[in-house]
């Protein structure tokens, strides 16, 4: 018998699981899609400032002035009063609603990190809010320039505004030099890892477990299948399920952006969705090795998706959580799966992490897998 295509006739009857969290997000990807549209007609017509609230942590009077100095023409701000750390979770849940735009923090020692290459400031925000991404941007070119025109000990604010000044069309954002579909892009990656997740843990381990059945291992027993090939074409078949999944997923978020992607994202993407999607699968049959009941699959997929989605930035961006929660959240692969996203950079890294858990998963899975056959085998010994 042909146990990997067995597998995948199985999981085919799944349908129905798919079906549902396919067009349930399908419905929200077509609504977030019209606001992006909807967004850049209204930044083409007018152009709003940003409205922020600041935190000024600095002891260094003279790059206080000069920052804001610098952000005024890009932002109004929030309220009048002076805002300290104490304020710094209300200001969070300010940026969360949107009644702000962003929240900014300049740092206790401006100056000494701007020589030393680090960022002096902290900006807050919902990635998918398109005037703090514009005002973020330009922020950055601001520090950019500071750092370049200063040297050893000296700081060349005059330097850095007269220089974006003078390249203003080149380095100043607006919407007309913003990415819109990138970003959007980039949520709809983010958010994909709920979808992924409850499918996968959904009908790869239901099948897993149907796999198991008496008259199923009977049928094996008379044929000439090895263990190694029968765990070898499970693992095949789950690897072709999820590939499936995450390719239909990847593929319905393209015409939403015009199929404007650039070679180098989506390259990054992909590699670190397959990584996700590996160490996701190396959870799943290491869940299987415990044996888990069928009737109790639905409501594990479901806690774990929508628990790791909010403890892992998916739905409420990292910076706005509790520390106490983002340490819990570097426990889970999909915390690796974000990052990966939002750093671009360190992207690499991120992917190897998950590539680990991937491992540990693996490992954890055969040492349970060997240590229920051993018992089982000590049973059959004691029987005789």
């Amino acid at each position: 018998m042909n146990i990997y295509k067995q597998f995948l006739l199985s999981a085919k009857k799944k349908k129905r699981i798919f079906i549902g969290y396919f067009a349930f997000f399908l419905v929200i990807t077509f609504i977030t899609s019209n606001s992006l549209n909807t967004v850049k007609n209204e930044l083409k017509v007018e152009y709003p400032k940003a409205k922020i609230a600041l935190i000024d942590k600095s002891s260094n009077v003279e790059f206080s002035e000069h920052f804001k100095d610098f952000i005024a023409p890009h932002s109004i701000l929030y309220s009048d009063g002076n805002y300290t750390e104490e304020n710094l979770d209300e200001l969070k849940d300010l940026t969360i609603s949107g009644i702000i735009d962003a929240l900014i923090i300049i740092d206790s020692e401006p100056k000494k990190k701007l020589l030393e290459g680090r960022a002096p400031i902290s900006i807050y925000f919902q990635n998918r809010n398109i005037t703090a991404n514009v005002l973020n941007e330009n922020i950055n070119s601001y520090l950019q320039f500071l750092k370049a025109s200063s040297s050893d000990e000296i700081v060349g604010y005059e330097k850095a505004l007269h220089a974006l000044s003078q390249s203003a069309e080149i380095i100043i954002a607006s919407p007309e030099t913003i990415n819109f579909e990138k970003i959007w892009f980039y949520n709809y990656l983010k958010f994909l890892s709920f979808p992924i997740s409850s499918i996968l843990l959904s009908i790869i381990l239901i099948v897993l477990r149907e796999s198991k059945s008496s008259a199923l291992h009977a049928r094996i027993a008379v044929s000439p299948i090895t263990p190694r090939q029968y765990f070898t074409s499970r693992f095949l078949g789950s690897l072709t399920v999820a590939i499936l999944v995450i390719s239909i997923f990847f593929l319905a978020g393209l015409p939403f952006i015009g199929w404007q992607i650039n070679l180098s994202d989506f390259s990054r993407w992909t590699v670190n969705l397959l990584s996700f999607t590996v160490s996701l699968l190396a959870l799943i049959l290491m869940i299987d090795s415990i044996g888990i009941k069928k009737q109790n699959i639905g409501g594990m997929a479901n806690i774990y998706s929508l628990g790791t989605s909010f403890l892992c930035g998916v739905f409420i961006p990292m910076e706005f959580l509790p520390k106490t929660v983002t340490n819990i959240s570097r426990l889970f692969p999909v915390y690796y799966y974000v990052k990966g996203l939002h750093h671009e950079n360190n992207i690499y890294l991120y992917i190897g992490i998950q590539l680990l858990f991937a491992l540990a998963f693996s490992i954890t899975g055969i040492f349970i897998r060997r240590s229920g056959q051993q018992v089982k085998q000590l049973k059959a010994d004691e029987s005789i």
